[in-house]
Formats: C-alpha cells, sequence, structure tokens
C-alpha cells in the first residue's frame, strides 16, 4: 500500500512540474516562459537586462535577444497570429521579429519611427500594450 501512494505522490508531482502549454499568443509583460503548439518563448532577467528567446518545436533557438532592453523601462513582448514577436521598449525602441513563411526563419525589423494603428495588428493595438502606439 506503502508503495501504491509513494508511485501516485510521485506521479503528481512530475504532471504539476511539467509546462502546459496552451498558451494561445498575444502579451507578454511578465518573466516566465510562455508556450503553444508551435513556439516556447523564455523571458527572464540577466544583469537588469530583459532577456528572451524563442524556440521551435525541435527545442532549437529561433529568436535571441539582441538589444539591451533595461528592466527598469516600460517593455512588452506581443505574438501575433502570424507568429511574428513584437518587441516594444520604452528604452530602445521598437521591432518585429517576423516570420519569412518560405523560410522558415524570423527576420528582425527595427522601426525608427512611433509605430501607430495601422503599423501594427490589430490584436496588438486592441491589447494592453496599446500604449506604445501612438
Amino acid at each position: 500500500m506503502k508503495i501504491n501512494i509513494a508511485a501516485i505522490l510521485i506521479l503528481a508531482l512530475q504532471s504539476c512540474s511539467e509546462l502546459t502549454c496552451d498558451w494561445s499568443g498575444g502579451v507578454i509583460t511578465d518573466y516566465g516562459s510562455y508556450c503553444n503548439n508551435d513556439l516556447k518563448i523564455k523571458v527572464y532577467e540577466d544583469s537588469n537586462y530583459l532577456r528572451y528567446e524563442v524556440l521551435n518545436q525541435k527545442g532549437n533557438v529561433v529568436i535571441k535577444t539582441d538589444m539591451n532592453i533595461s528592466k527598469f523601462q516600460r517593455w512588452g513582448l506581443f505574438l501575433d497570429e502570424q507568429k511574428n514577436l513584437w518587441v516594444l521598449s520604452s528604452d530602445v525602441g521598437d521591432a518585429v521579429w517576423k516570420l519569412d513563411s518560405s523560410t522558415g526563419r524570423y527576420n528582425k525589423k527595427m522601426f525608427h519611427y512611433y509605430l501607430t494603428k495601422d503599423s501594427v495588428p490589430r490584436e496588438l493595438y486592441n491589447s494592453k500594450l496599446k500604449y506604445f502606439i501612438k
């Protein structure tokens, strides 16, 4: 009987530690891991900077932080319906990692102007990150 209880307890603890991959995309404003059937996004802090990386289904890194975004400034990430990752920062500016459907690779585009309602996906404009958009 003790062995059965121990086995059930071990299985329960193991299932609690596994990450549920049912995130539907959208806003990220906290550190942590976010995943769905296609991507896993890790957001963390390192030496007072925001860091993020995106992994595909195979566990390969397809996007990695390349900007020093201060954790003390306003920031937000947004995964849109086309699997493009928007990086919004009051510190270093805004960018989008666009998925090239023909190659499966992400290409980064920096914005050297204020984003407007017409330059972002509707779901981003309607999100709580709207304050980044003019």
